[in-house]
């Protein structure tokens, strides 16, 4: 919070490293430390449209711990390296970079992620 006009009203610059399921980011100094809490985006302002163009949010994903929805909708919870169950985020397939490590979460399973759905037996 500034206490006088002639404060800076932004301090930064910061690499937005993660956006949280409540829609705040996770900042990181230029030294490689996280900053101790979220920033909602109403505190923040982007440097560039450059700037946010040339360096698209991605993250590592440590690996996908569990899904919901129905085949050809499903989402998954992804668990992110480098960061806390806490941060776990449901991910649309769509957004996967790598289709393998969802082809990982379902061999796990020994599933098919096309049919995964029950079947009746008939008698």
């Amino acid at each position: 919070m500034r206490t006088d006009s002639m404060e800076a009203k932004y301090n930064g610059p910061f690499t937005v490293v993660k956006r949280n399921k409540g829609g705040a980011y996770t900042l990181q100094q230029r030294n490689g430390e996280l900053l101790p809490k979220a920033y909602p985006p109403s505190a923040l302002k982007p440097l560039s449209d450059e700037v946010i163009k040339e360096k698209e949010d991605r993250w590592e994903v440590q690996a996908i711990v569990s899904h919901r929805g129905t085949p050809g909708k499903y989402e998954y919870k992804v668990r992110w390296k480098g960061f806390t169950p806490d941060d776990d985020t449901w991910e649309p397939a769509e957004m996967f970079d790598d289709v393998d490590t969802i082809k990982t979460y379902w061999s796990k399973r020994r599933l098919d992620p096309d049919y995964t759905q029950a079947t009746k037996c008939k008698n």
